[in-house]
C-alpha cells in the first residue's frame, strides 16, 4: 500500500507523506477486527450451550505507518508537524485511507503513540490508531427531499448496514405548514413508533442530530417538551419515511461497516 489519506480537515499530500507498509509483504500477520465477549450457559442435562450475551468488548486498533512521498527521511520539523496534526489528545476525528481495500470506509478514531521507524535508508513514522467504535463507517450520505403532495413519503432510502443495530441519522427540515409533525418508518416493528414534534409553525426549521439533540429556529418554541424524544432509526434494506406535514430538508447518515482494519 502506498496511499494518500485524510484525517480531519487535512490531507497527507499537504505534508508530502503517504501511508505504507514497511514490511516487504503486507499480508504476513494476523489482524483483529470486531472483538466480542461471548457468554454462554449450559442448562441441566443439555449437551448444548445457550448464548447469554455477546457484546463488543473493545474498539479496533491498528498501526498507521507513513513515509515521505519521495522516500527521503522524515525530518525533525516534519515529525513535529505530523504529530501536531495527527495526535490531538482527547478527541476523535475521521480518517479516510485512499486505498482500494478501504473504499467507502471511514474510521472515527484517535491517533496517538508516535514513533520513528528506520528501515534501511528509509526513515518514517508509525502511529497507533484506536477507533471510537467496534466497527467502521461509510462516507456520510446526504438525502435531500421536498414533500408537498398528498403522499408525503420518502421511498428511495436504501440502507446497506453491516450491523444488527439501527442507524441514527441527522435531519434538518423546514416545516411548510403548521400543526403537529409526525414522522414514521415502515421498517419499525412497532407500528406505533413515530417521531413527533408538536406545535410547529410554517417556516420553522427543526434540527435533530444523530446523537439525540433537537432544536428549533424559533427561540420561543419549547421544542424539547413538545417532542416525544423518539428519534428516526434506519434499518438494513428499504426504508420508507412518511411525514404528515409538508416539509423539505436533508437527512444525513453513515452506515456501519464491519471491516478488519490493518
Amino acid at each position: 500500500m502506498h496511499s494518500l489519506f485524510t484525517f480531519g480537515e487535512n490531507s497527507s499530500d499537504e505534508f508530502g507523506v503517504i501511508a505504507v507498509y514497511f514490511e516487504s509483504n503486507k499480508y504476513q500477520g494476523l489482524y483483529s477486527g470486531q472483538s466480542t465477549n461471548l457468554e454462554t450457559e449450559k442448562s441441566g442435562k443439555s449437551i448444548e450451550w445457550e448464548i447469554i450475551s455477546q457484546d463488543y468488548d473493545k474498539p479496533m486498533e491498528f498501526t498507521l505507518q507513513i513515509i515521505n512521498e519521495d522516500a527521503t527521511p522524515i525530518s525533525q520539523e516534519q515529525q513535529r508537524a505530523l504529530s501536531k496534526w495527527l495526535c490531538k489528545r482527547g478527541i476523535y476525528n475521521w480518517l479516510f485511507i485512499q486505498d482500494e481495500y478501504y473504499s467507502d470506509i471511514w474510521l472515527h478514531c484517535n491517533i496517538h503513540n508516535p514513533q520513528v521507524w528506520a528501515v534501511n535508508d528509509t526513515v518514517g513514522m508509525q502511529f497507533t490508531v484506536t477507533t471510537s467504535s467496534a466497527v467502521a463507517f461509510s462516507e456520510e450520505h446526504e438525502h435531500y427531499f421536498s414533500l408537498a403532495d398528498e403522499n408525503k413519503s420518502i421511498e428511495d432510502l436504501f440502507i446497506v448496514n453491516d450491523e444488527e443495530i439501527a442507524i441514527s441519522p441527522s435531519i434538518e427540515l423546514t416545516v411548510e405548514e403548521s400543526g403537529n409533525l409526525e414522522i414514521s418508518n415502515n421498517q419499525e416493528i412497532d407500528t406505533g413508533y413515530k417521531t413527533t414534534v408538536n406545535n410547529v409553525v410554517a417556516g420553522e426549521i427543526i434540527t435533530i442530530t444523530y446523537d439525540g439533540q433537537i432544536k428549533s429556529s424559533l427561540l420561543n418554541h419549547d421544542i424539547i417538551n413538545d417532542s416525544n424524544l423518539k428519534w428516526l432509526r434506519f434499518y438494513d434494506g428499504s426504508n420508507v419515511l412518511t411525514f404528515n406535514l409538508k416539509c423539505s430538508g436533508v437527512i444525513k447518515y453513515r452506515e456501519y461497516r464491519k471491516l478488519v482494519a490493518f
